[in-house]
């Protein structure tokens, strides 16, 4: 009889040994999504593994009737990857469960099975290098053979079992990241489309195993008609308790595999080494396939010594509290190193229950993704108190907050005063609420000790708010010229080699920051108006690709003695010789033509015929997308920073406080009050007119019953600007919180509600792994395909 979804997860309640059911369905489910060869020979043993369950013998007895298929390994192989019809078809309690998981350890090490290493980026991009197929949907068994010949064995857990390149392995805890021959390997040509595309990997054909497949498939149906609803009951067995709905940091296996690579992910497996799991996993470091002595060593050596795969799979035998807290620790201390407004997500996860959590990594920390933060703040801290009996202290704080009780005080206290004051009032100024509070978000009381910004916005970052952060080169650099301007005032007249020093010892840092400043400022207006913002950087801001830009476009000049370094290390001569050829180069485009760097049709988006919102990115180089007037009050804005630091006489001060040490070719003190004086004004005008590249932060986003929208954005002083919405053309990112982006100057495309914001990119690990993704392919037809092909030969 026919069991509907409802029937089966109240049948699996009265089972008994559901663990032992629960190891035998997932172990089918690695059998049945694995890759086989043609040649490949099942084993012998299958037949004394698997015991038939009541149920299972009667099927097996009508398939044998209708077909005559013979009861052997491959006939036991196909009905373990179909597991259930109407009923189990096995008796888990029967079956040897031990060796058919020894069996998959020993076929995948010994490579007669292989499974797709889903993780990253390695078959995405073996697909767009190797296979030239017009397929979309799928990849015929040549091509699957092809694109996985020479890859790293694949990783997947199901409830405890982990698969990979160590054979099988058992975690500390279950989850479900199943194996799948389902995967996201390209992107379409069409730039107005940023979804993955799925390809499906036929196998090769296997003809005995294939053949027993097919005819069970066709006996059992015709004879049983569908299958039962059996399968979701199935692959939650593993989700008891409080789990069954809702599990947080649901992916942390994704996450780990696809935002932390090279080092980071080396630190972390010596971080564990030296954890309370540390013997466990030497010794499954120590055992087949890998070498006894692989186990030996310092933390780091062992963890250096093996490959990006064995430490992934090696990670996943720890409980999620493990990896968070190592996480955590090797964050906090930067040896996962991840820049200001970096948000590293994995790009593809299973989606589990609708309640699961994925989780994220920032500088903060790692997380799991909350919606509603601020009604999460407000109920941890009200259970803390109530947990604690101290709800009287709680109403004491309160106080001033005139809430009907105190749960609404505190809600409107959070709402009015914000996040931040909230979490440094009414959690970390009590211990026991601090601990409660640390315990239910995962978070090491060693992380927060005092109540410093970093402790407070560490804790608001696990509570799912956005803290905002900001790189601090532009307050560094007007304190120190403020010091070195005010010292050179304090002193009327240079007497003796103590004011030199004096004067000395605050240049140094000065000038330090003025060549980062220098570094910024021309890099980031050539990357501005040179790049293409729509298909090549995604509205992305990345100081390495503006660097590159600058030797690319500024380094046509007749002077090849003066050469741009791209790593950022350049000396302030060649800074200042690169500003000036910065001018140049910006009274040199309006003399340009435009419609030399019209794209071509195939590289416009889908959606370029919309008469309401046009498109304006419609060049390769962003310049020749600027509104004329606009581009001109851009120009004769970066022209007065230039002319301010060119007649500051930088150059000169410098080299005579740095490089002299006679007494008159110091600078003299108004010489240097003039330079602090008109480097303070450029600065200044960078700041304001947004020429420098600094982060603004998205604090409030309002909208109106005709769907107009204001959003206003806060700056490292604090200072708002607003923008409007919806944007009045096409194309264009939408803002969103917890993504500091950079805002270009004026409004260069001469458009209302069209300002031009870009988020934030750093180098990193994560970053270069990510570079240049996604990957465009254009399908071609058949046609074109048989065309090449004649053309070819």
């Amino acid at each position: 009889m026919w069991k509907s979804q409802a029937d089966t997860k109240e049948l699996i309640k009265s089972i008994e040994n559901i663990e032992q059911l629960e190891r035998l369905y997932s172990l089918s489910l690695f059998w049945k999504n694995a890759v086989y060869p043609e040649d490949y020979i099942a084993s012998k043993e299958w037949v004394h593994y698997l015991t038939l369950s009541v149920s299972g013998e009667e099927i097996v007895n009508q398939i044998i009737e209708e077909t005559g298929i013979a009861k052997d390994e491959y006939f036991f192989m196909s009905l373990f990857g179909r597991f259930f019809h109407h009923n189990l078809i096995f008796d888990h309690e029967k079956s040897n469960i031990d060796e058919i998981q020894r069996l998959l350890s020993q076929e995948i090490l010994g490579e007669k099975i292989t499974f797709p290493y889903r993780f990253g980026r390695l078959l995405y991009d073996r697909f767009n290098d190797y296979i030239k197929t017009n397929k979309t949907k799928h990849l015929l068994p040549e091509d699957t053979k092809t694109l996985l010949t020479g890859t790293p064995k694949g990783i997947s857990q199901v409830s405890d079992i982990i698969i990979g390149p160590l054979g099988v392995l058992n975690s500390s805890v279950p989850r479900f990241v199943p194996p799948t021959l389902t995967l996201p390997l390209w992107h379409c040509s069409d730039t107005g489309c940023n979804a993955p595309h799925f390809v499906n990997l036929v196998p090769p054909v296997n003809g005995k195993l294939q053949d027993v497949y097919q005819q069970t498939e066709t006996a059992v149906k015709k004879h049983y008609g569908p299958p039962s609803e059996w399968a979701p009951a199935l692959k939650w067995i593993h989700r008891k308790g409080e789990l069954e709905h809702w599990r947080s940091y649901s992916a942390i296996m994704e996450l780990i595999a696809e935002s932390l690579f090279g080092n980071e992910r080396t630190a972390l497996l010596a971080c564990a080494l030296k954890g309370e799991s540390k013997n466990q996993l030497r010794e499954l470091i120590s055992s087949p396939p890998k070498k006894k002595s692989d186990g030996t060593g310092k933390p780091e050596e062992v963890a250096e010594r093996l490959s990006a795969e064995e430490q992934l799979q090696l990670l996943m035998t720890l409980s999620d509290n493990q990896l968070i807290q190592y996480i955590d620790e090797l964050t906090a201390a930067n040896k996962i190193k991840i820049p200001i407004g970096e948000i590293r997500k994995a790009k593809f996860y299973y989606r589990g229950r609708s309640g699961d959590d994925i989780c994220e990594l920032s500088s903060f920390g790692i997380r799991s993704r909350i919606e509603n933060p601020l009604i999460n703040l407000t109920a941890l801290i009200w259970n803390a108190y109530y947990s604690d009996g101290i709800t009287q202290e709680l109403e004491w704080k309160l106080r001033e907050v005139n809430g009907r009780d105190a749960r609404e005080s505190l809600t409107i206290y959070a709402r009015e005063y914000g996040p931040e004051k909230t979490v440094t009032d009414l959690i970390l100024s009590i211990s026991s609420v601090t601990k409660k509070i640390c315990n239910d978000i995962k978070l090491s009381l060693d992380l927060i000790q005092g109540s410093n910004s970093k402790a407070v916005k560490r804790m608001l970052w696990k509570l799912g708010f956005a803290p905002n952060e900001y790189d601090d080169l532009l307050l560094r650099l007007k304190a120190r010229l403020t010091s070195f301007n005010e010292k050179a005032l304090s002193i009327n007249k240079i007497d003796d080699e103590s004011d030199r020093e004096g004067i000395r010892s605050i240049g140094v840092n000065l000038f330090v920051s003025l060549e980062e400043y220098l570094d910024r400022l021309i890099s980031y207006n050539v990357w501005l108006l040179s790049n293409d913002h729509f298909s090549e950087s995604k509205f992305v801001y990345d100081i390495d690709i503006g660097r590159q830009r600058v030797r690319k476009y500024l380094s046509n000049s007749s002077d090849n003695s003066i050469e741009w370094s791209i790593k950022g290390d350049n000396s302030l001569g060649v800074l200042l010789y690169f500003l000036s050829e910065l001018l140049t180069w910006l009274n040199n485009l309006e003399e340009t033509s435009r419609d030399k760097l019209k794209r071509n049709e195939d590289d416009l988006p889908h959606y370029i015929h919309d008469e309401l919102r046009p498109f304006p990115f419609r060049h390769m180089e962003f310049w020749a997308d600027t509104d004329v007037r606009e581009f001109s009050l851009y120009k004769d804005g970066l022209a007065s920073i230039i002319r301010l630091i060119n007649q500051s006489d930088l150059a000169s001060i410098r080299n005579g406080i740095d490089h002299f040490r006679d007494e008159d070719s110091f600078p003299e003190i108004d010489k240097m009050i003039a330079c602090a004086t008109r480097l303070q004004q450029a600065v200044e005008m960078s700041d304001i007119g947004r020429y420098f590249p600094k982060s603004f932060s998205l604090t409030s986003e309002r909208k109106d019953s005709f769907n107009g929208i204001e959003f206003t954005f806060e700056d490292y002083r604090g200072k708002e600007f607003k923008s409007f919405g919806p944007a009045v053309v096409s194309g264009l990112p939408k803002p969103k919180f917890g993504e500091p982006i950079v805002i270009a100057p004026c409004n260069l495309l001469g458009l209302p509600n069209s300002n031009l914001m870009f988020k934030i990119r750093i180098s990193s690990e994560f970053s270069r792994h990510w570079e240049n993704y996604p990957r465009r392919r254009k399908i071609v037809s058949v046609s074109e395909t048989e065309q090449d092909e004649i053309h070819e030969s």
